[in-house]
């Protein structure tokens, strides 16, 4: 099984077991909402036996893969993009009789989350620095003991401005 759908799974059943037991307990049926709250707490106690491996996979999956610098866009279409924001951006703002209508509010919302997030990005080699993993490979790097498989070779400009 899946490690996320594994996980879910233990959220779906620790999110409903409460609803079960207040449910056998409208219903008068106190048998049953016991065996629902026994379930409940053998569930919590054995919880890490057996959900604990999918839990260990989501966080590494989270920590270490995710943030592995997967191959960065080209600086063209940044440049592109950024130029298409920013105009649509002055356009909005510098109409002064501009109607604000819910849909151009959020043509003015959506520019401004594409020009937090895609400009402030930090792309190419640089943006490895911002996980413990990732700073370490770079130490690896520099040192040389890693091989480029999945990181570009350092320049010696870029060597001396990492050890500074």
């Amino acid at each position: 099984m899946k490690a996320g759908l594994k996980s879910g799974l233990y959220y779906s059943l620790r999110s409903t077991a409460p609803s079960v037991t207040a449910m056998k307990l409208m219903e008068d049926d106190d048998g049953a909402s016991a065996e629902v709250d026994k379930f409940l707490t053998v569930f919590e106690m054995m919880r890490d036996f057996i959900f604990g491996d999918a839990m260990f996979e989501v966080m590494y999956n989270r920590q270490v893969k995710l943030r592995k610098p997967e191959e960065p866009p080209l600086e063209e279409d940044v440049a592109k993009v950024r130029q298409h924001t920013m105009t649509n951006l002055k356009d909005i703002m510098n109409d002064s009789y501009l109607p604000w209508e819910p849909g151009k509010f959020i043509e003015l919302r959506d520019l401004a989350v594409t020009r937090l997030t895609v400009f402030n990005a930090r792309r190419g080699r640089w943006s490895m620095q911002g996980s413990r993993f990732q700073s370490t490979k770079m130490q690896q790097m520099v040192s040389g003991s890693v091989s480029s498989s999945w990181i570009p070779p350092l320049t010696q400009l870029s060597k001396s401005s990492f050890l500074s």
